[in-house]
């Protein structure tokens, strides 16, 4: 992937699913941050916006894809609804090092790095959202019992102690 894009410049068949995952996160991470800042649940309008902004920005992504694209994003948002007064982060990028302590994204010492896509708090409870950008997605129960699930509720722990209980959908 990253020799195709920095060095060739182009997305081959086989990295487009990468390039279209990349820009399902990045218009969630804004539409999120953006309701985040209005203290909203939702709002189609704005996710549309985003996502036209977003859409012509982009040059990794033929346009012929993007009614697909388009569709699959929409489908999210119309079902899609944070607590605003739960919600503490998104795309959170975090890392730590080999003594579990917090460092920066691009510290050499960083032995650990992940990003939430969506945390929100409830009391000593932290429920981790993973979005699944791909065809499949797991289940609840199924991604429960993956080692990320597990890792992303580690690296929190560690950052918020005060935290008990952890649930990754």
């Amino acid at each position: 992937y990253f020799f195709n894009k920095y060095v060739l410049k182009t997305v081959s068949a086989e990295t487009m699913p990468l390039s279209v995952g990349k820009f399902a996160h990045e218009v969630i991470e804004l539409y999120n941050k953006a309701l985040m800042a209005a203290k909203t649940e939702s709002d189609i309008d704005l996710f549309r916006d985003i996502i036209s902004e977003q859409w012509e920005q982009q040059n990794n992504i033929p346009d012929t894809m993007y009614e697909d694209i388009n569709a699959f994003l929409l489908t999210f948002a119309e079902r899609h609804v944070i607590d605003p007064k739960h919600i503490y982060g998104a795309e959170m990028a975090i890392a730590l090092d080999w003594d579990c302590k917090e460092v920066t994204w691009d510290s050499p010492d960083a032995w650990l790095r992940v990003k939430l896509d969506e945390v929100s708090i409830y009391g000593v409870l932290a429920q981790i959202t993973d979005y699944k950008t791909a065809f499949y997605a797991p289940s609840e129960a199924e991604l429960s019992k993956t080692s990320q699930g597990k890792i992303y509720a580690l690296v929190f722990s560690k950052l918020n102690p005060y935290l008990t209980e952890f649930k990754v959908i």
